[in-house]
């Protein structure tokens, strides 16, 4: 079982997750070091000093710290296991040969994010995201270009192939509202500057709203699109076929975006507050900075401990509470509480019936007819309906199979 925890890979084996090492990574910051310590003579020295860049013993792994984040896993037949990492600015696809050979790039681009992957039988679902919108794109086996399903103003997310139709899918769906408003245009008798030209022509985004997702599904034949479920109260995301035709779903509230509409009274609180946030502010950098190259805080309170556990976290997207929900879950009896509030269900669709099959789910999938789903602290399983712990693991944005590999996780013979 692979596993994408806190935006890292994971290999499980036993019950214990141990982390899957990246070359294409490995390389990526051999070469940011490289390049900081080629850099290092700028911030050294007397000319550093009168040009004001001096850093006192500038660290070049410091100066190499990159922004990583695992966003996607699946495999193709042969047992290869694709990867979508974002590294800083950079993203792409990447490729683990089963004999563990040496990694390649399956798919590079400077303009799209490669978030999700859906495989089946060397057929690949993938989202890219770029300027806010998230659409579907197919890779088809042997080819390297990606071929974009879906369009417009919208997010689509969470592709999975029909067991029952091999020329079908499943995704989620969602729209997007953007505001725009146009600067006064003036008089049309006055006679306009290019640059009071410019100025009147100029648009500006107000807002951007992102609707409820809803379930839907693409018929690759004639490329039609069928609206499963849409609720104006939740939020439907990975929508998923099990062998008797019924959809599996994670269900949670939605909470649309408030209107940026200040009253007189909040406008002078900020007023008012704005000395004290802005040296808020300025202490946070500073402090920031001294922790970075001293290790130490300037609170001598507190020290900078990277074993610290986190109380707040995003699940879906969502900001929450992670102590209060695990203590409120662990309150109410479970073996093995997580910290993903109850009102994020797996649901069933099946002849316009919902049922719902567990409560605190963040992430799932199925394989060989059972059920792995994350609650944020925990993978479990489910037999007769009573939850059973695989293993520890946080922050699981996804969970897949390679079809040699059994339920034990171990790899099959050919």
């Amino acid at each position: 079982m692979t596993v994408i925890s806190d935006g890292k890979l994971f290999t499980e084996r036993e019950g214990t997750l141990l982390p899957r090492d990246s070359l294409i990574l490995r390389k990526y910051i051999s070469t940011a070091k490289e390049s900081a310590r080629q850099r290092e003579w700028k911030y050294s020295g007397e000319g550093a000093r009168f040009t004001g860049s001096f850093i006192p013993r500038p660290d070049p792994d410091a100066a190499a710290e990159l922004y990583v984040r695992v966003t996607g896993a699946g495999y193709l037949s042969d047992g290869t296991l694709l990867y979508a990492m974002q590294i800083d600015r950079a993203a792409g696809i990447y490729s683990v040969p089963p004999d563990g050979g040496e990694e390649g790039i399956f798919l590079s681009d400077n303009e799209y994010r490669y978030r999700e992957l859906a495989v089946r039988d060397d057929r690949i679902l993938v989202t890219a995201e770029a300027a806010g919108e998230c659409h579907i794109g197919l890779l088809e086996k042997g080819s390297r270009v990606c071929e974009f399903l879906t369009e417009g103003s919208s997010r689509e997310a969470c592709p999975s192939w029909s067991l029952l139709d091999p020329d079908a899918f499943f995704f989620s769906g969602a729209g997007l509202e953007e505001r725009m408003t146009e600067e006064p245009t003036g008089s049309a008798d006055k006679e306009m500057s290019v640059a009071e030209l410019i100025g009147a022509m100029r648009q500006t985004a107000q807002s951007r709203r992102v609707s409820p997702a809803g379930l839907f599904r693409m018929n690759l034949r004639d490329r039609s699109i069928e609206e499963l479920l849409t609720d104006e109260r939740y939020n439907c995301i990975s929508p998923t076929e099990d062998v008797d035709g019924g959809i599996w779903f994670i269900r949670y509230p939605y909470r649309p975006e408030k209107r940026d509409k200040k009253s007189f009274g909040t406008a002078l609180k900020d007023v008012v507050l704005f000395p004290v946030r802005l040296l808020g502010g300025l202490f946070g950098f500073l402090n920031f900075f001294t922790m970075k190259y001293s290790g130490k805080t300037l609170n001598s309170g507190t020290t900078a401990s990277k074993n610290k556990p986190q109380s707040e976290r995003f699940v879906l997207g969502n900001l929450i509470n992670a102590e209060r929900e695990l203590k409120r879950n662990a309150g109410r009896g479970e073996e093995f509480p997580g910290y993903v509030p109850k009102e994020y269900e797996l649901c069933r669709l099946k002849d316009g019936r919902i049922d719902t099959a567990a409560r605190g789910i963040c992430a799932f999938t199925l394989y060989k007819g059972r059920i792995y789903a994350s609650n944020g602290s925990y993978i479990l399983t489910f037999e007769q309906g009573r939850p059973q712990k695989r293993c520890k693991a946080e922050g699981v944005s996804a969970i897949c199979f390679s079809d040699r590999e059994d339920e034990k996780g171990r790899t099959e013979e050919p």
